[in-house]
């Protein structure tokens, strides 16, 4: 196991709402692509600062929305920068 503070468990990725007792994400969709579309070109640590969380949980909501087709990744040589879907520029 690695020691990288990027690796330990995240236990911020869900929270209950204290009105509904509802599960949800922390971190909605939608402040994730403002992250993304504000910056045009946005890292995983870019995004994590941002909202304040690991570069784990950023990299796998990330990953969840360019999947989706709300974002797209490009692999550089220091990682993956996140920008617009190509639809939305």
């Amino acid at each position: 196991m690695s020691n990288e503070s990027d690796e330990t468990d995240d236990s911020t990725y869900f929270e209950t709402d204290a009105d509904t007792g509802r599960i949800e994400k922390k971190y909605s969709d939608e402040d994730i692509l403002d992250i993304v579309h504000t910056q045009e070109a946005a890292g995983t640590g870019d995004v994590a600062n941002a909202l304040g969380c690991t570069r784990r949980t950023a990299r796998l909501r990330l990953k969840q929305l360019a999947e989706d087709g709300e974002i797209q990744s490009v692999k550089s040589s220091a990682g993956y920068m996140w920008l617009p879907a190509e639809n939305d520029e």
